[in-house]
């Protein structure tokens, strides 16, 4: 059988089923933000060339604070092979690509307007958060085999049946769901739970300099666990 080309695969009739579909990315209970930046003031005398720090090359001393503050309190974040598809649109949506050349930036001359160089992005759980990674099982298509369309059809209907009746239609849709759950294929999970107290620190160039764009990441992890459905 491993030599049969996949046109002989009695099982692919799941390939094209998304049955490890999660459309609902992050339930979170409580969140908070604080997005800052600094007024740049003009560059003076005092800031000699060569005196700029780690992260700036263009004012001559430490850039103006820019940089947002993230906090999370209780979530679940559902995230994929079919989210992580989707994350190159919505990453298009959010920071366009611009398909240009970076020109690294000049440093700055005295009573120029200073710039924020450095983006800071610091992020902290406040309690425990859990991301469940739904994955395709592959190795039990044999025990589906002969239901793909039946689960195509169920969840055609369920979309049908959600935009005709809206929201008030969740008790109803209980009882259909229940009625044809037998063709309804549960997908894999891998569940990796992080502790509270947990923080990212990010640093990211918003300007080039002559060797590039520099990022650090700093990740401390106060704990974690991992359980999976196998």
């Amino acid at each position: 059988a491993r030599y049969l080309d996949e046109t002989g695969n009695e099982h692919n009739e799941w390939d094209g089923v998304e049955y490890a579909r999660f459309s609902n990315i992050a339930d979170v209970k409580k969140a908070s933000m604080n997005f800052y930046w600094d007024v740049p003031g003009k560059v003076s005398k005092s800031q000699l060339p060569g005196q700029s720090n780690l992260y700036d090359e263009v004012n001559g001393s430490s850039a103006p604070e820019y940089g947002l503050n993230l906090s999370v309190d209780g979530a679940t974040i559902n995230y994929g092979p079919w989210a992580d598809r989707q994350r190159m649109s919505l990453q298009n949506i959010f920071f366009p690509a611009s398909y240009h050349d970076a020109v690294p930036a000049q440093r700055l001359t005295v009573d120029q307007n200073r710039v924020a160089t450095v983006f800071k992005l610091f992020f902290c759980l406040e309690s425990d958060i859990t991301l469940r990674i739904p994955t395709r099982e592959a190795s039990k298509d044999w025990k589906w085999q002969g239901r793909a369309e039946g689960h195509r059809a169920h969840k055609a209907t369920d979309t049908g049946v959600r935009k005709r009746r809206g929201k008030g239609s969740k008790k109803w849709f209980k009882k259909e769901s229940q009625a044809t759950g037998a063709d309804i294929r549960p997908f894999g999970w891998m569940d990796v739970k992080v502790a509270a107290d947990t923080t990212i620190n990010y640093a990211m160039d918003m300007y080039a300099r002559q060797d590039g764009y520099h990022n650090t990441l700093s990740l401390d992890v106060k704990g974690t666990e991992i359980s999976s459905s196998v």
